[in-house]
């Protein structure tokens, strides 16, 4: 890498004897696999049923490098290859030594909270996750809902920016049962999150405003009962 550095080298689609050696060097191979599209054929009328047809998956690496403008020079065994960030734009994959290399930008990623260890007990489940940014400042937000012990909680983390660090989550909602989250924020800075609940056998929508930091007080906001009284109270 010229004028950046490489920071992080992970595999792709590694199996096997496939390895990683630093942050600048790594072995792998493609393998044969089912096509895409063909996992399920038509088995035919009469005969033996023929085997789904298989092609070489590509696998390779994520190399995340840190600079202003990096150059990245690959050296592999079918020739070289050179290229920079904006070579790549996101969304516009480069193709080199016809068709066997193809590069790809990816936008930054970052774990939130990693996953629990393996055969932990009562792990907890993160799932169905609302993300929103504020278009003023570019404060990122982020709210799912995580199962353990057979409950649900609601919960709520931000950032400054891509580059920050995610807060610790704060609880929008206690154990309960939960499905899905909205967000959306408001001219006055505040936040607010949206969830489904249900309470005495009954769904319903409540939020609470996220502002400054701070969670205010729940709203039910759909208060029509699931089973109302027929008319005439009969």
């Amino acid at each position: 890498v010229a004028d950046g550095e490489a920071v992080a080298l992970q595999g792709w689609r590694f199996e096997e004897k496939d390895a990683i050696d630093g942050a600048t060097k790594w072995t792998c191979r493609t393998r044969d696999a089912i096509a895409p599209g063909e996992r399920y054929p038509l088995d035919p009328a009469e005969g033996k049923p023929k085997p789904p047809p298989q092609e070489p998956w590509p696998n390779g690496v994520v190399l995340t490098v840190r600079g202003a403008a990096p150059t990245v020079t690959l050296i592999l065994p079918p020739g070289k290859v050179k290229f920079t960030a904006a070579d790549a734009p996101l969304g516009r994959p480069k193709i080199f030594l016809d068709g066997r290399v193809r590069v790809e930008r990816l936008p930054a990623v970052s774990v939130l909270r990693p996953p629990a260890e393996p055969k932990a007990v009562a792990p907890v489940q993160d799932d169905y996750p609302a993300f929103w940014v504020r278009y003023k400042t570019g404060k990122q937000y982020m709210a799912w809902v995580a199962y353990q012990n057979e409950k649900d909680r609601v919960l709520l983390a931000e950032r400054d920016g891509p580059d920050s660090d995610w807060s610790a989550p704060v609880e929008a909602d206690g154990p309960g049962d939960h499905f899905r989250i909205a967000l959306a924020s408001t001219h006055n800075n505040t936040l607010w999150v949206v969830w489904s609940s249900q309470r005495d056998h009954n769904w319903d929508l409540y939020g609470r405003p996220y502002k400054d930091g701070k969670l205010g007080d729940e709203v039910r906001l759909t208060p029509t009962p699931h089973h109302p009284p027929p008319p005439g109270g009969g």
